[in-house]
């Protein structure tokens, strides 16, 4: 499959930019400062922004936590802060928690990650973070240090048309984590692998993109970030790979033009409604060398309309209507394996699984493009 593709019929192009222009024109290099991870975003109608974090720990738990100024999926004007956390113990067992504030008791700085929403907190200078959860189901003490350097695809900034755009930088794409949880009065422990990332942009997500499938893991020696984003029609249904391969500290590749990807197995979402696809393939051949992971699905973390996410229960009327604009967004997280396999002249020379955990988010009604 080709890294880029754009229907004929589309009017506007959706690409990741990377020229000397685009640098100069976002005001970035190719060393990341730290005031990348710093507020990007003004409050204005259409933008949103998150600071994400989560983690696989050595029991087998997962911790995911999300601070957000806007909800991607809101289109309002002005900050509207959240805090999402969601951990799944080692033995399936949940707690999860969602919690909305006013702007007014929320501060972002400009200058570094420092974002304060309620009592939470999540702070950090692309090397050391802390976060601080405190809400009615849990309260959580984070930290996260950095072992894999920060990394962003080229500027970092995807661009659909002229203007509207949407950014990612892993600050941190893998690092050291440890975290004192308190639910119900209980203290748990855990230790691990963490990753954070930052995301903005200024146009609906659900106007600019139709699905993507993301995903991280520590696989032996190795560290992997992968992504296949699709564009709406409006911008050819363009496939856009995101991929990169460290080893230890070192980045190997990050050339998505040399990356072929597949999706094989699919299956129905019982929840969504949504084909997710249990096996996924990134293949990626260059002077680098040659290296294949495979995301195998074990079991579905998470799966519920963006909706009903915030508290939204549409009508039988609203649902109809929503069908008419192509609009169904969902959300699907998975655990399973990662694979890791660097072939050379045809044989596998090495090869290490691992656990992994990635999404899907899916804002239209379930299309094969």
């Amino acid at each position: 499959m080709q890294a880029e593709r754009s229907l004929k019929t589309a009017k506007e192009t959706a690409k990741i930019v990377g020229s000397q222009e685009d640098y100069q024109r976002l005001g970035l290099s190719d060393t990341i400062q730290i005031r990348e991870d710093a507020l990007r975003t003004t409050g204005q109608k259409g933008e949103y922004e998150w600071w994400y974090y989560d983690a696989k720990m050595n029991d087998g738990s997962t911790l995911v936590v999300t601070f957000f100024s806007n909800n991607p999926t809101d289109n309002a004007e002005g900050f509207h802060p959240s805090v999402k956390v969601e951990l799944t113990r080692a033995d399936g067992t949940e707690v999860a928690d969602m919690v909305s504030y006013p702007a007014e008791s929320c501060s972002f700085s400009k200058d570094r990650c420092s974002v304060q929403i309620g009592d939470n907190r999540f702070e950090g200078d692309l090397h050391e973070y802390h976060i601080v959860i405190k809400t009615e189901k849990i309260e959580a003490d984070i930290t996260l240090t950095r072992s894999v350097p920060s990394w962003r695809p080229q500027t970092g900034h995807v661009f659909f048309g002229d203007k509207k755009y949407f950014a990612w930088l892993p600050s941190v794409p893998e690092g050291e984590t440890h975290a004192q949880v308190l639910v119900a009065g209980k203290a748990e422990t855990y230790d691990g692998v963490g990753y954070h990332d930052h995301n903005w942009g200024n146009a609906p997500m659900m106007n600019v993109l139709h699905h993507w499938y993301w995903g991280r893991a520590k696989i032996g020696p190795y560290t992997v970030i992968s992504c296949y984003l699709t564009s709406t029609k409006k911008y050819g249904y363009t496939h856009l790979p995101i991929f990169m391969l460290a080893k230890g500290d070192k980045l190997i590749c990050d050339d998505a033009s040399k990356v072929q990807f597949s999706q094989l197995n699919p299956t129905l979402s019982k929840e969504t409604g949504k084909h997710y696809h249990e096996k996924l393939v990134y293949e990626y051949e260059g002077d680098e060398g040659h290296f294949r992971i495979t995301y195998h699905v074990n079991s579905m973390l998470t799966s519920f309309s963006l909706l009903a996410d915030q508290g939204v229960d549409p009508t039988k009327f609203q649902k109809l209507m929503l069908r008419c604009m192509d609009l169904d967004p969902t959300y699907d997280r998975f655990s399973g394996t990662a694979t890791l396999e660097r072939i050379e002249n045809g044989v596998v020379t090495e090869a290490y699984d691992a656990p992994a955990v990635w999404e899907m988010m899916y804002f239209h009604l379930d299309r094969d493009v």
